[in-house]
């Protein structure tokens, strides 16, 4: 048991494994471009702070939104502290770029990646224009994310924020993205078996 433990680590850590997986599950950068930038939220703490997901996907929907200057930002995400996950990246890109707050919406109900994409989807329902979307998320969880929006009728371009990626330049933490590499791939497998990609 210890030596199969001991091989999978070694495989994990220093081969080209892990990197080869997030690139496979990694969508290509689109061009950016659209009216409304949407960002997934990942993960937060209970006590109000940012996981380090949804922390470098505010990092990125920072630089987006400088670079780009979306009409409209809208944040997804539900979290266990007093403030959503939305709400805690909505602020950090509010403080980050001064962006008047009237343009940010905020859905603080979802759980999922398709929660996200029904009630963003009602959220922009009415909006005249609101049809060219770019999609904010994690690089490895832009396959899935982009197939749940379109599946629902948006078409959405990616702009996947590096965060396994930039991770696995940390040799020491190619195990634990390992680990979410396969909980994604289950994921997906999941939303293929429910039809909702």
């Amino acid at each position: 048991m210890a030596l199969a433990v001991g091989c999978w680590w070694l495989i994990v850590t220093f081969t080209p494994l892990v990197q080869w997986w997030a690139r496979a599950l990694a969508s290509p950068w689109g061009s950016g471009k659209g009216d409304v930038l949407v960002v997934l939220g990942a993960d937060s703490l209970a006590d109000s702070v940012l996981g380090i997901s949804s922390y470098w996907r505010a990092v990125y929907a920072v630089r987006a939104v400088r670079a780009e200057g979306f009409r409209r930002v809208v944040f997804s995400g539900h979290g266990p502290g007093p403030e959503s996950t939305a709400e805690l990246m909505r602020d950090f890109l509010v403080r980050s770029t001064g962006i008047d707050p009237s343009r940010t919406l905020v859905d603080t109900r979802s759980d999922s990646t398709e929660e996200n994409a029904i009630n963003v989807g009602k959220l922009l329902g009415g909006e005249p224009g609101a049809t060219r979307l770019v999609l904010l998320t994690s690089d490895y969880h832009t396959w899935r994310a982009t197939r749940v929006f379109r599946k629902l009728g948006m078409m959405v371009e990616t702009r996947p924020a590096p965060d396994a990626l930039k991770r696995y330049s940390i040799w020491y933490l190619r195990a634990g993205i390992f680990t979410e590499l396969c909980v994604e791939t289950t994921k997906i497998g999941w939303y293929k078996f429910k039809g909702w990609i």
